[in-house]
């Protein structure tokens, strides 16, 4: 039986602030089916290292490789919902090019968590927003989900 490669690998990653390196040296691989914690105390760069495993932040200096298909879904600690008319928008901004075919799984996602649909963000309950944000990061099926701090409102 052959060993499954990872679907994410990071090697040597190098990331500082100014002067402060926040981490030096990082590897990391995430195989299929992984479930991995970060635990570490405020400050200590948990959030940074998800958002260059997503490809939000670029780290100074690393080796990643990512298998071809892969989708890399981020739900960030605190997102932003000024551009959002509903919850519904939200949602389905967690799809690239969005088209209206693909409604199905943003209904499944909003009926699963039992979310007000039609509800400006901002003048949502912070945990409906939770429930916005992860659904926004689920409807991509995405491969490997990365949730900073995801229970703080649910």
């Amino acid at each position: 039986m052959a060993i499954e490669p990872p679907i994410y690998t990071i090697k040597n990653a190098h990331l500082s602030f100014g002067l402060n390196p926040l981490f030096t040296g990082v590897d990391l691989n995430i195989n299929r089916g992984d479930k991995i914690c970060l635990v570490g105390r405020n400050g200590s760069g948990k959030s940074t290292l998800m958002k260059v495993i997503s490809g939000i932040i670029e780290p100074d200096n690393a080796e990643i490789f990512i298998q071809p298909g892969i989708k890399i879904s981020y739900m960030p600690q605190e997102a932003e919902y000024n551009n959002f008319k509903t919850l519904r928008d939200v949602v389905a901004s967690g799809i690239e090019n969005f088209t209206q075919e693909q409604n199905y799984k943003v209904d499944i996602l909003i009926k699963h968590f039992n979310i007000l649909e039609n509800q400006n963000p901002m003048q949502s309950s912070g945990g409906e927003l939770k429930k916005a944000s992860l659904a926004k990061a689920l409807v991509s099926e995405p491969d490997i989900l990365l949730l900073d701090e995801p229970t703080n409102h649910l």
